[in-house]
Formats: C-alpha cells, sequence, structure tokens
C-alpha cells in the first residue's frame, strides 16, 4: 500500500495533537469511500487498528461488494469481471489484515458487543483506534455517483462512543474523540480538539452527545474546507 502515498499524500494538520496524547484514543474520521481509509493510513504517524466492516474481511462478500462497483462497466465482460473482483478481494482482505483490524459486523447486537469488547482490550493494551461511523449512503449507478454521494459528510452513528463509557470501567481513564476530516479535494487531513468521555452517568445522552459533539467539529471542518 506504501507505493500508493505519492497520489494519496495529503498536507496534515493538527497531528501534534495525536502524537502528544500519552493515552489510547480514538480517531474519528469522514469516510468519503474508500479514500478516506487509505489516505488515513498513508498519511497518519500514529499507528492504529481500524474497525473495518466485516463484508470486506471475507472473500465472498468482498468480492460481491467489488462486482456492485464494477457493474456498470458494461465494456468489461462479466466473466472477466468476476476474476478481476476474486483477485482484488484477495489482494484487499490481505492489505486490510496487516493493520490488524477489528471487524464491525451489523444488524446483531452480540457482534456488535464482541467488536465493542475487543475495542476496550486494544485501548487497554494502548492500541489507538480509527473509526468511520458515518451511516450508510445510497448506491448509485456509477463509481462516479457513489464517489459524488460519498463526499458529503453524513449523520454518525452513536453505538461507537459507548466506548468511552466502557473504557472507563475497565482503566478508570476519560477515552479522548479526536476528528479527522480528510479533504479529497484539497489534500488535507485535519485534525480537531477532541471530545473526552466524562462519565456523567447517563450512558445513554453521553453516547447521544460524544456522537453529536464529533459530527459538528467534522462539520465545521468541511464548511471551512469548502469557504477556503
Amino acid at each position: 500500500m506504501r507505493m500508493l502515498k505519492p497520489k494519496f499524500r495529503l498536507r496534515v494538520i493538527g497531528e501534534e495533537k495525536l502524537l502528544d496524547c500519552n493515552e489510547a484514543f480514538v480517531i474519528v474520521g469522514n469516510h468519503g469511500m474508500w479514500h478516506s481509509p487509505v489516505s488515513a493510513v498513508l498519511n497518519l504517524n500514529v499507528p492504529f487498528r481500524p474497525w473495518i466492516h466485516d463484508v470486506v474481511l471475507q472473500q465472498d462478500s468482498c468480492q460481491k461488494e467489488i462486482l456492485i462497483l464494477m457493474k456498470n462497466m458494461r465494456w468489461l465482460p462479466n466473466r472477466l469481471k468476476k476474476a478481476l473482483s476474486r483477485l482484488l478481494a484477495k489482494r484487499l482482505i490481505k492489505c486490510l489484515n496487516e493493520f490488524r483490524p477489528i471487524p464491525v459486523r451489523r444488524g446483531c447486537s452480540r457482534e456488535a458487543i464482541n467488536t465493542l469488547n475487543s475495542s476496550v482490550d486494544a485501548l487497554k493494551n494502548g492500541e489507538n483506534l480509527l473509526i468511520f461511523p458515518e451511516q450508510p449512503r445510497s448506491h448509485g449507478a456509477s463509481i462516479d455517483q457513489e464517489a459524488a454521494m460519498a463526499e458529503p459528510l453524513r449523520e454518525l452513528y452513536t453505538g461507537f462512543a459507548q466506548l468511552g463509557r466502557l473504557y472507563y470501567q475497565a482503566c478508570g481513564q476519560h477515552l479522548r474523540f479526536f476528528p479527522m476530516y480528510i479533504h479529497r479535494q484539497k489534500k488535507t487531513l485535519c485534525i480537531g480538539e477532541p471530545v473526552v468521555y466524562k462519565h456523567l452517568g447517563d450512558a445513554f445522552a453521553e453516547k447521544q452527545l460524544i456522537s453529536k459533539q464529533l459530527y459538528q467539529a467534522l462539520r465545521a471542518m468541511e464548511k471551512q474546507d469548502q469557504q477556503e
């Protein structure tokens, strides 16, 4: 993946906030289709383990996702699409596993708990996390439409913010969530001020507040980039 760095090189702003942090933390970023995860891996100088949707970590489901993106390549024979998607899925899974990802499974509360528990264990071991918790977009008719719909920031899920309470219960530490906004056109990666879990006593309200504050921070960075 390092071979891609010249194409994905970004101007990184505010990374000192991460480098100066003495405790494990969570980076919360805008997804932007596949661009932001790849850009974060290639440009950040802090170690982390990413949350990754489990469908792209398994051969069959990853291959299906790639075929969806290729559906409007009518000039490419279906047999070749299948062969190419199979090869790309295999290489993608191998590359992702190098970062020791924490699988995220949607639609199953037990699996969601497993994701949170694995994440807290990683944080306790001093490992930082990288999360892209934007809610899903609608599929477009082409790759270009997919990318266009993925670019605007979407509302965030709230489940990831439970990490604050769970980490506090495990370690007695106030977990920091750093917003990270990547602007594809302006080639910038910006780290904002952290949102800190404060243990207010209302677990539901706290996770809602953390998610809302991170969304507002990301939205502010998005607007700032648009105005410059």
